[in-house]
């Protein structure tokens, strides 16, 4: 999401959102949660007036899952650039920040 839209997006645990990133959330963030019967998780969310949205994965298998997880957002970020005209991926307008990445990455010293 990050790159394709440069816009922030970070992935926790639920277990893990819960203990510290939950008291970073604002009223503008979008909450995607996917996992399994977790209806009762989503109605104490929703008592904080926070916008989210629940994916039910269905199969136990947790590779299944990971994989059913990756081709929703993917699929989610391929709508979304499309419902708002992307015809290219953001990062790469974003000249300064690519050539940081990329010295960074590369180990580049200049």
């Amino acid at each position: 999401m990050s790159e394709f839209f440069c816009t922030t997006s970070v992935t926790h645990k639920l277990e893990e959102f819960c203990h510290s990133p939950i008291f970073g959330i604002k009223k503008s963030h979008h909450i995607w949660i996917m996992g399994q019967q977790e209806e009762a998780v989503i109605k104490r969310l929703k008592r904080l007036g926070l916008r989210l949205s629940y994916v039910e994965l269905y199969r136990a298998d947790i590779f299944t899952q990971l994989f059913e997880s990756i081709f929703f957002i993917q699929n989610l970020m391929f709508l979304m650039a499309r419902k708002y005209g992307y015809k290219q991926l953001k990062y790469v307008l974003r000249q300064d920040i690519l050539k940081v990445s990329s010295d960074i990455i590369y180990d580049n010293a200049n």
